[in-house]
């Protein structure tokens, strides 16, 4: 009986879900493992709380190196590990893949990609490629109007502050990271420098000096930047509990620091207004092992590494709760899942999506709080799903 009435719970919580809407899935383990890596699949929710496929995105053995969402571009892209692949465009729309291209090559290494929405050509996959003293920038066009053989292009250092990057999905690295390394100059003004002749960004943003006066040599990353907020976070060098994340709320112009809470946070993700973070703490003492061992996958999959292994070299120590910042409000949520391995995927429409594990839960943002997660789902697939979207 108990049985029973969890499975018609699950599927009238999807089922109100799938009113107006459908979620979708994206798996990806980019960082974790190399040479080879994991299989990259879009899934999606049914009205049953199944989670079904819809295509491959990135197909073993080769598997992904990188993979970026951004809730304002509808879009994400998806970077194989091996060069005689193609990029990958999917659509939020049409829940779809709607482009591929494989890069040319140029005999350079790469260094680093992100997204980038400039004004001339619409949102780019762009890459930093350098081999000795050459470098170079260069960028895809989203477009999927425009073929391959004319989407790259090179691109001038100056479009990138029109970095479109959400942050760390994931836990404990197993995700994938999408920021840029910047600095910050004595104006307090954030800047991107490419070396060997390519040249250097400046966006937009002033740091206060207040905000960090107190590092001798600051480290900076933009980890993100939407039409709503710009992120940037900050540790003194030689200090990593200096670490603080400072936002910049587009909408009266006005910086922000994140509070400090019971507990440091990292593997920070914006969603419009929200900033999602995970809570980790330094291992140490008897802080030896994150919460929910019995829970862990013990041995890879396709999709995805066993936690254990990635928590085992990991320096922090993941005791299973949840935070989410509301820049509009400065107000911070809890979701306790006393789970390690779990995170927070979307927040859309007032409703913030997470996973613990291998389960798939929404809460609503309310004047009082967040209300009780409720179950949306159980599959394995789930604990590999670190990118997640709606199709309207």
């Amino acid at each position: 009986m108990k049985t029973s009435r969890k499975v018609i719970s699950i599927a009238l919580s999807v089922a109100a879900l799938n009113a107006s809407a459908q979620l979708h899935l994206i798996t990806g383990s980019p960082g974790p493992k190399a040479p080879t890596g994991y299989v990259s699949t879009l899934f999606r929710l049914t009205a049953s709380g199944s989670v079904e496929k819809v295509e491959d995105l990135v197909t073993e053995p080769i598997g992904t190196d990188w993979i970026a969402a951004s809730q304002d571009l509808r879009t994400a892209v998806l970077a194989p590990r091996a060069r005689d692949q193609d990029l990958v465009v999917v659509s939020f729309d049409k829940a779809a893949i709607v482009k591929r291209c494989r890069k040319p090559d140029t005999g350079k290494a790469l260094i680093e990609q992100w997204l980038w929405d400039t004004p001339d050509r619409g949102p780019v996959y762009a890459d930093y490629l350098a081999l000795g003293y050459q470098a170079q920038l260069r960028a895809m066009v989203l477009d999927p109007s425009i073929p391959c053989n004319q989407s790259f292009i090179t691109i001038s250092p100056l479009d990138a502050k029109y970095l479109a990057s959400s942050g760390s999905a994931g836990v404990a690295g197993a995700g994938g990271q999408d920021d840029m390394q910047a600095m910050v100059e004595k104006d307090g003004t954030v800047s991107r420098f490419f070396p060997y002749g390519v040249g250097k960004a400046y966006f937009d943003y002033r740091v206060p000096p207040g905000l960090y006066s107190d590092f001798a040599h600051p480290n900076t990353f933009v980890f993100a930047n939407n039409s709503q907020l710009f992120v940037v976070c900050m540790f003194d060098d030689g200090r990593p509990s200096s670490r603080r994340v400072l936002v910049f709320r587009k909408s009266d112009k006005t910086w922000h620091r994140i509070p400090d809470l019971i507990e440091s946070t990292s593997y920070e993700r914006a969603f419009g207004n929200f900033i999602a973070s995970v809570a980790a703490v330094r291992k140490g003492g008897n802080l030896r092992e994150s919460a929910g061992r019995r829970e862990w996958r013990t041995e890879d999959a396709r999709t995805g590494p066993m936690m254990g292994a990635i928590f085992l070299v990991s320096p922090f120590v993941f005791p299973g709760r949840l935070y989410l910042y509301d820049a509009s409000t400065e107000r911070v949520y809890t979701i306790a899942t006393n789970q390690g391995d779990s995170e927070i995927l979307l927040v859309e429409d007032g409703v913030v999506y997470y996973r613990a594990s291998d389960r798939l839960y929404s809460a609503t943002i309310t004047a009082s709080g967040l209300t009780p997660g409720r179950l949306l789902a159980t599959s394995d697939i789930i604990r590999d799903a670190h990118w997640t979207f709606i199709k309207h």
